[in-house]
């Protein structure tokens, strides 16, 4: 099941016990640029620091450093038309739990107002996308 489109201002802040999940805006750039050139946090994620222009892109197409997106990725397995689920931390904000509780409450949110199926793509040995060896997970 496709994901529908749902503008930026139809997502309600989603607040766990430390953290406020929400749509990005203007006075996210600055930061998410740091993040994104960051070589360890683009390692599995593409295998290359992006460009400021890449971030600006990203933040114009999608909400979140933690959601929900259909990719349409070429990929041997294919998902299905399955939204997939990521997020991506600052160096900083790893090893702290962050990832875990933001995730839980993106699916939690997703699959509830959305109804969705979520795939979560890792770096592994069961499919490839880019010529590399992948893991897909469903939930």
């Amino acid at each position: 099941m496709p994901v529908p489109h749902i503008p930026t201002t139809a997502i309600p802040p989603i607040d766990t016990e430390r953290l406020t999940l929400r749509g990005h805006g203007l006075e996210d750039f600055t930061e998410s640029a740091a993040m994104w050139a960051d070589p360890e946090v683009t390692r599995h994620i593409g295998g290359k620091p992006f460009s400021a222009e890449e971030v600006w892109t990203r933040l114009l197409r999608y909400v979140g450093e933690v959601g929900f997106a259909d990719y349409k990725r070429n990929i041997e397995l294919s998902l299905g038309g399955v939204p997939e689920i990521g997020w991506a931390l600052a160096s900083w904000a790893r090893g702290k739990g962050f990832a875990t509780e933001a995730v839980r409450a993106a699916v939690a949110w997703g699959c509830g107002a959305l109804r969705v199926r979520a795939h979560c793509m890792f770096d592994h040995e069961r499919t490839t996308y880019k010529g590399q060896p992948i893991l897909i997970f469903e939930r």
